[in-house]
């Protein structure tokens, strides 16, 4: 804006100067006029009068469509620049309201009688092109609210929609200069002519300098007008990009600083939160594209509530790109709209998307309100994707961790993590148990029936240890069929029962699945008994070795001679 408004002048730039001027002008000769004949001056005056009625009038119409249709061209051509569906159906309506403006000059010019030689004709070729007009913004319509946009047509209607308006424009402005400004000129010099031969030079020269006065007005009313219009759009444009990127820049400064989802959905509510006391905003956030929706955001009354269950129902999540419903009683509402809404409801649907998938909504619903204007779907635009982003990096983030953390095959603790687990117990008490398990046979089973069969009942037997322990104890895959399990303030015979379930619940689950049958020898020690977790680790361990020498199947306490046997359950030849 900085390079192109010092080029205008105040009296391009504001129509009412170049009008005032040029009214004191016509004001100051028509009195010197009447000064010198009163009778004469009224017979010119009526003269005047008439010209103006029959072309200057007709004139400034077709100055204003002109106008119009320029400044249809100029809002036509942001369309193909706009990146949302919704922000080109936004500046598609602004486009056909300007066009719709100009055309009401033009019926207002119809309305007049027909004066001139050949005025007809060309008459008839500004309805033929507007009739090509009306024709390219249909079909420029329909491409740009199909529900698949496609940009190529997009930009070709485009482009026909401005050739079209082009043409208006062309066929205006030779009624104006080819048909109107000669006759006005005509008649004002036949004027000129006529007050020469009548009254003198002096009065035909304030005459035509009064028509020069009023022809001054109308080219100046029409400069300015068009000036006007176009420093108004590029005032608009450029707010708009710098707030859009004012917003972009406090977002992204906001979300870096926050280093997990709550904070996340934290930042996300205060950045659609609306401060004019606008309608609801819904934040619908799922785990995963195939998880459920959970509503981060709440709404204290429930008006903006969306019933979307699952990415996979929402139509703008499906779409991935946002969506503009502007009244949910249309044909092509959002059927979770038309379903809740009572009164005509209009709302935006803006995709939260990871790597192109869907995993949340904002939903901004307008209850018996005019829907979001064009900046307000483009800020729910910006927020969506800044969110998007900031999600898949946390959650990224979180599952390298989780995978450097466990055990890929189970799922539990590896043995680095178990470590840190119990350095973190021991920071608050020392007194724990350390059951040390061992799947009894294990190299039989993966050598009689394959390693998938090993797998799958490493698996089960995690299932089973899980399942039977507290959740505060700490489960951990030692390496191949050896599993370690910490149970904070536990004694060993405390822990013996718990450690005998699970021998019982692994018997009984083996025996529904039909799966091959195997057991587990377990060996505990208490860290009374040592110093160190690996020195407790270590007990734990020789308690095993003697499950393991006494014929499996069993639980062996450390410094306790008798062990406790486990559940009968067939077992493959020996090998530890």
């Amino acid at each position: 804006m900085a390079e192109v408004e010092p080029t205008r002048s105040l009296f391009w730039r504001k129509p009412v100067v170049g009008v005032l001027v040029s009214g004191i002008l016509v004001t100051g000769l028509i009195a010197a006029a009447l000064a010198f004949s009163r009778h004469q001056t009224d017979i010119y005056h009526e003269r005047l009068d008439r010209i103006d009625t029959d072309l200057n009038q007709p004139i400034q119409l077709l100055a204003q469509a002109e106008d119009g249709f320029l400044t249809t061209q100029a809002t036509i051509e942001t369309v193909t620049a706009t990146s949302s569906d919704q922000g080109a159906a936004a500046v598609l309506a602004q486009a056909l309201t300007e066009g719709s403006t100009a055309k009401r000059r033009w019926a207002e010019f119809k309305a007049r009688p027909t004066r001139l030689p050949e005025e007809q004709a060309a008459r008839d070729a500004v309805d033929i092109a507007i009739a090509a007009d009306d024709a390219a913004g249909q079909k420029l319509g329909i491409a740009v609210l199909a529900p698949t946009r496609d940009p190529i047509a997009v930009q070709q209607t485009a482009a026909t929609q401005q050739a079209s308006a082009a043409q208006v424009q062309a066929s205006l402005e030779r009624l104006d200069n080819d048909i109107y400004v000669p006759a006005l000129g005509a008649q004002l010099t036949a004027l000129a002519d006529e007050a020469s031969a009548a009254g003198g030079a002096v009065l035909a020269a304030m005459v035509i300098v009064v028509v020069l006065g009023v022809v001054l007005t109308a080219l100046g009313y029409r400069r300015a007008s068009r000036v006007e219009a176009e420093i108004a759009v590029e005032r608009a444009q450029q707010d708009q990009v710098a707030a859009e990127n004012a917003l972009d820049a406090r977002l992204q400064h906001a979300l870096d600083m926050a280093d997990n989802e709550p904070l996340v959905v934290g930042v996300i509510a205060r950045a659609v939160a609306r401060t004019d006391g606008g309608p609801p905003v819904d934040f619908l956030l799922a785990a995963s594209t195939h998880g459920t929706f959970e509503h981060a955001v709440d709404d204290p009354d429930e008006s903006g509530r969306c019933r979307v269950a699952t990415p996979a129902e929402c139509p703008a999540a499906n779409h991935g790109k946002e969506l503009v419903f502007l009244d949910s009683h249309a044909l092509d509402a959002c059927p979770h709209l038309v379903q809740r809404s009572v009164v005509p409801t209009a709302a935006v649907c803006t995709p939260v998307s990871i790597a192109g998938h869907a995993v949340g909504v904002i939903h901004e619903c307008y209850l018996d309100q005019p829907p979001a204007p064009p900046h307000r779907v483009s800020e729910l635009g910006i927020v969506a994707r800044k969110a998007g982003e900031r999600l898949g990096t946390i959650r990224a983030f979180a599952r390298s961790e989780t995978q450097a953390q466990t055990d890929p095959l189970t799922g539990l603790l590896n043995r680095r993590s178990l470590q840190e687990a119990v350095d973190r117990l021991e920071r608050d008490t020392n007194d724990y148990s350390v059951a040390y398990a061992d799947l009894d046979h294990f190299k039989v089973l993966n050598d009689t029936y394959g390693h998938d069969v090993g797998d799958r009942a490493l698996r089960l037997f995690c299932t089973v240890l899980r399942s039977n322990v507290r959740p505060d104890d700490v489960v951990a895959r030692y390496g191949g069929e050896e599993f370690v399990v910490v149970l904070p303030r536990c004694s060993p015979s405390e822990a013996v029962p718990v450690l005998r379930r699970v021998q019982q619940s692994l018997a009984d689950t083996l025996r529904a699945d039909g799966m091959a049958p195997f057991t587990v020898s377990i060996g505990i020690a208490s860290a009374v008994h040592g110093g160190t977790f690996d020195e407790v680790l270590m007990l734990a361990d020789g308690s095993l070795l003697r499950a393991k020498d006494d014929g499996r199947n069993r639980i062996v306490v450390n410094g306790v001679d008798e062990p406790v046997l486990g559940p009968e359950a067939p077992a493959p030849d020996d090998d530890r």
